[in-house]
């Protein structure tokens, strides 16, 4: 996959302050949280945080790009003091974690909740390094509604409202940046050259444009539809209503940027056809 759709990516989202780092993925039936589409790609991403001598990483990438990653990843932090946390406790989220703390020196990894500890997980991913311990690598446990500081990045973790395994968003109110793990990761770059960041809100009146965002949000969670999905898009509602969010920061695909943006796929996801449709919306 690295040879056929190029190398890990890096964007300066807000100048000195927030990257993500980009890795590309084929959109053809290889991975499962992304429709087929021959027209698009996908981006697996992460973040880094960053302020003067310290910096943090949310999530570690795929494993399939593992050097691209950590090479992007110090490439942004050089020698600032390094943190890691994770959303999830999935190959796309914890993919590369342990090149990430043995080639980085990571010595903190924050997880949320009842999150497996993360070199668990990691040990079922054929050639990670063997150099990681438990007892070299600090992990610190939070709870899913909190809010705490992490290597000096003032955030808050919320219980992700759309998910079956335990999953956390986090939001930095400095930043206005809400990372949503993989939920409203819908939109797919048409290129590895796009831009980063989907600006334009969803046309609810193009039936084409509708079905290509409702077959990814089908991908990604295909249970949504079976379920009474009012009370869930409602709860993800109210983060958004309750917080200031310029950004919108997935693992997959396009970021958002603005109101209109997060708006349009709030109202896309209760169009969603569903088993128990939302009145006014999925008759």
């Amino acid at each position: 996959m690295n040879e056929v759709l190029g190398p890990t990516r890096v964007d300066e989202i807000i100048p000195g302050r927030l990257f993500r780092v980009a890795s590309p993925l084929p959109l053809d039936g290889s991975i499962s949280f992304a429709a087929v589409d021959p027209e698009r790609v996908e981006w697996v991403n992460c973040y880094v945080l960053t302020s003067p001598g310290r910096a943090l990483l949310i999530d570690s990438g795929v494993r399939i790009h593992a050097h691209g990653v950590v090479d992007a990843v110090r490439g942004i932090v050089g020698d600032s003091v390094l943190e890691v946390t994770i959303t999830r406790t999935e190959p796309d989220t914890l993919g590369n974690i342990f090149h990430v703390i043995a080639e980085l020196g990571v010595e903190t990894v924050t997880i949320f909740g009842n999150h497996v500890h993360p070199l668990d997980f990691s040990n079922a991913i054929d050639g990670g390094p063997e150099v990681v311990e438990k007892g070299d690598l600090m992990v610190s446990r939070r709870p899913f509604a909190d809010r705490f500081e992490l290597n000096g990045f003032e955030l808050e973790s919320i219980p992700a409202p759309m998910r079956v395994l335990a999953t956390a968003w986090l939001y930095s109110a400095e930043l206005k940046t809400l990372f949503t793990s993989d939920a409203f990761g819908f939109v797919k770059p048409l290129s590895l050259d796009d831009d980063p960041v989907d600006r334009e809100p969803l046309d609810l009146q193009d039936e084409v444009a509708v079905a290509l965002f409702h077959a990814n949000v089908r991908a990604k969670f295909g249970w949504l539809a079976q379920t009474r999905s009012d009370q869930m898009l409602d709860a993800a509602g109210a983060v958004f209503a309750e917080r200031d969010v310029d950004l919108v920061a997935p693992t997959h695909g396009k970021m958002l940027a603005g109101s209109p943006v997060i708006d349009s796929h709030l109202a896309g996801l209760r169009r969603l056809p569903s088993a128990y449709p939302i009145e006014g919306h999925n008759r």
